[in-house]
């Protein structure tokens, strides 16, 4: 027991007092990011300045595999990092930067530093031949330092690619660089347009670059540039190499693919011996690489044959760049927007945004114009546009499209100028639509030329490129039998130039999804009569609307109705009984026999039975239209047949004390057995048609004997014939029998 009190008294003892005080010796690094693990496939996430900062915790070999990545545009004009010395360089000569960091192409604004003494100065102070640093974009970066100074490395042993600095400067004394101040590693795709100020104040001094102050010791520079001006106060030593792009190399390693055109200047005094317009002073040398003369005021520079001094104007021709790679790598705009015009890296733009429209104005209020009179339209992009190209502006004016064509480059916003024509007095004068062949400085083309915001409707010029709402579903009251219905739906609306003055397009079909006989009209209300005559059947409607510049709307769903324009037969109990329908149309001859017409058009019941052709099976031609009653007995029953319709090439009939519906087609006979005995009684055969009137033979048919007697009678007939048979063989047994017994008497 005694034991495992002893047992629980030292873990406690442990727990509380000696373990934290071990803890506390070792402590850990605090997660200080967004998000990421610090692994390749999941760096560190920095999206602010403090998380920014913190990099300078991750430094020293025990940290080369950790990787970072800025997520957004990250602005150091906050404090503590915009008062006092400012900025905190990220690593030392003592303690460097390891570290692969990706700056994601996201803008570092404002970086500050401000520390005349300090020395390795910049976003990065001092990094490690380990070190990657890639895609960095700073922007006013003001850095101010002792010894290798520079925007983004003060001393820099590792891979700096695509990254830049635009403005700001850079200010020092040894070893000063737009970029970086002293570059020992591999320098690629890297450009600077800054100011740098190079303050010589001991002997011995080296050197400043507009992008490198040098190249030391195998460090490498290719496919790069260097706007930056260089301003150098009194050198009382007269010591220091100054060039456009580097000012010194020393066993330094491949310089290839660069050009400067920034000015290097003195204060006080006279510049310095070692001075060019690409490089001061050169141990090895580079190749493929110019300086603009001109605008670098220098004539010479080091850097060996390789080196070579253009024109401005042949700095801004591809043609001059011989060698360089202009597929991958490099670009120039011809147009002398991008860059100024001056050869750019492809990865600095990485625009991919084409430019819009944002905004269409005029400088006339609405009203009518004088014929000559001149009004602007003042077309705005989102972007400035960098190819030289056209826009054409299509104005609606009454009844008649006019256009006016303007050109623009190297501009955010272009002028046509519209000259009022003869007609051209409508209160408004409409944009139907705009056109243009221009593309921004990434060579994004435009292609969508309608603009994001409409005019204000007190100006000369509307734009209105919206289509009307979209109509409700016609619908009718019209009763299904009637063949012209009247249909009616809600009303678009439009609020640009509004409804055109036929507003509506009418579409009418018996498919559903109107893919076939399709028919259409239009109506200029929301209200529509058909204009011919539907057949009966289901029939399907929609309508969309325009309005005054031709803007459509979207078709409207489907009202249908159902035509039904047959009319039921009266009931068979209606009919009169036959002997109370007279006979009609019957004439007599000169010998007092009736003749039978060739044509009966009574609108009242005709009796068949009283024509001798109709009786005598040879057909009994009527001439009937619509409701029209035939009569006729079939063995004391009568029957009867009404015409119920009669269409284009067809006749409908029905056989009443069936009852039963005919159908004939013209040429067409058919046979009926209206009296259910198994026979057919008549036969209707329909001749033809004539302006809705059915030219129809009736005839009996002959009532043959009943199959019945026909089986009786053949049936007594064999029956005689067996009977017959029967006795032929009786009587041959018998007289068999008798012979038979006489031979068998015994002798006497």
């Amino acid at each position: 027991m005694k034991n495992r009190l002893r047992s629980t008294a030292l873990t406690l003892f442990l727990s509380f007092f000696v373990l934290p005080g071990l803890l506390a010796c070792f402590p850990r690094q605090a997660l200080a990011f967004a998000g990421g693990a610090g692994t390749s496939g999941d760096p560190y996430q920095i999206t602010t300045a403090a998380e920014l900062a913190s990099v300078s915790s991750y430094l020293g070999v025990g940290n080369s595999g950790k990787y970072f990545k800025v997520m957004n545009d990250i602005d150091l004009n906050v404090s503590p990092y915009n008062t006092g010395t400012g900025w905190t360089p990220i690593g030392t000569n003592s303690n460097a930067f390891y570290g692969k960091f990706d700056g994601n192409f996201k803008t570092i604004s404002n970086l500050y530093f401000n520390n005349s003494s300090g020395s390795y100065a910049g976003l990065f102070g001092y990094t490690n031949s380990a070190t990657v640093i890639q895609n960095v974009l700073l922007s006013t970066a003001t850095v101010s330092g002792n010894y290798g100074v520079g925007a983004l490395v003060g001393v820099n042993y590792g891979s700096v690619t695509k990254s830049g600095v635009n403005g700001g400067s850079v200010t020092g004394i040894q070893r000063v660089g737009g970029l970086i101040g002293s570059n020992y590693g591999a320098m690629t795709y890297d450009y600077s347009n800054n100011t740098v100020y190079f303050n010589p104040t001991s002997s011995p001094t080296c050197c400043v670059g507009g992008l490198a102050g040098e190249a030391y010791s195998g460090g490498s520079i290719q496919n790069s540039y260097s706007r930056s001006n260089i301003i150098m106060t009194y050198n009382v030593y007269n010591q220091g190499a100054a060039g456009g792009l580097y000012g010194n190399d020393y066993t330094s390693s491949t310089k290839a693919y660069l050009y400067s055109t920034g000015s290097i200047t003195m204060v006080s005094g006279s510049l310095p011996s070692s001075v060019g317009g690409l490089a001061g002073s050169n141990y090895t040398t580079t190749s493929n690489s110019y300086w603009d003369t001109q605008t670098s005021g220098l004539a010479t520079s080091s850097g060996g044959s390789g080196v070579v001094g253009k024109t401005t104007a042949q700095m801004k021709t591809q043609s001059t760049f011989s060698g360089w790679d202009f597929s991958t790598i490099w670009a120039i705009d011809s147009n002398g927007v991008i860059n100024n015009g001056y050869p750019y890296l492809q990865w600095s733009v990485t625009d991919s945004t084409a430019p819009t429209i944002t905004n269409v104005s005029s400088d006339k209020a609405n009203g009518n114009f004088t014929t000559g009179e001149v009004i602007d339209i003042d077309v705005t992009f989102s972007e400035t546009v960098t190819s030289t190209g056209n826009v054409t502006v299509t104005l609606e004016t009454g009844s008649t499209d006019r256009t006016c064509t303007f050109t623009v480059t190297g501009a955010t916003s272009g002028t046509c100028n519209y000259t009022v024509q003869a007609g051209d007095t409508t209160s408004d004068l409409t944009v139907s639509s705009i056109s243009g062949t221009i593309a921004d400085a990434s060579a994004n083309a435009m292609t969508n030329f309608v603009p994001t915001t409409n005019l204000a409707t007190n100006k000369a010029l509307v734009i209105d490129t919206t289509a009307p709402t979209t109509p409700g579903t016609p619908s009718t009251t019209t009763p299904s039998s009637t063949t012209a219905p009247v249909w009616s739906w809600t009303a678009s609306t439009d609020g640009g130039t509004g409804l055109a003055t036929t507003a509506y397009t009418v579409q009418w079909s018996q498919s559903s999804g109107f893919s076939s006989g399709v028919s259409a009209s239009t109506s200029t209300t929301n209200s529509f009569t058909q204009p011919s005559a539907l057949t009966d059947g289901t029939w399907y409607f929609r309508v969309n609307a325009t309005d005054v510049i031709g803007n459509i709307s979207a078709y409207s769903s489907a009202g249908s109705i159902t035509i039904d324009t047959f009319v039921p037969p009266a009931p068979a109990e209606d009919i009169p009984e036959i002997e109370d329908i007279p006979i009609t149309n019957l004439e007599t001859t000169s010998e007092g026999t009736t003749e039978e017409p060739e044509i009966v058009t009574s609108s009242i019941a005709v009796i068949l039975n009283d024509f001798p052709s109709y009786t005598s099976g040879e057909g009994k031609q009527l001439a009937l239209s619509s409701n029209q009653v035939v009569k006729f007995k079939v063995e004391s029953e009568t029957h009867s047949a009404t015409v119920q319709e009669v269409g284009a090439d067809y006749a409908i009939l029905l056989l009443q004390s069936e009852p039963m519906t005919v159908y004939l087609g013209v040429g067409q006979t058919s046979r009926y057995d209206v009296n259910r005995d198994g026979q057919d009684d008549i036969s209707i055969t329909l001749n033809g048609i004539t302006n809705g009137v059915a030219n129809l033979v009736f005839a009996q048919l002959g009532q043959p004997k009943p199959a019945a007697s026909q089986d009786s009678d053949g049936l007594s007939w064999l029956t005689y014939m067996w009977s017959i048979l029967v006795l032929m063989i009786v009587a041959l047994i018998t007289r068999t029998l008798l012979r038979a017994g006489h031979k068998s008497k015994p002798v006497g």
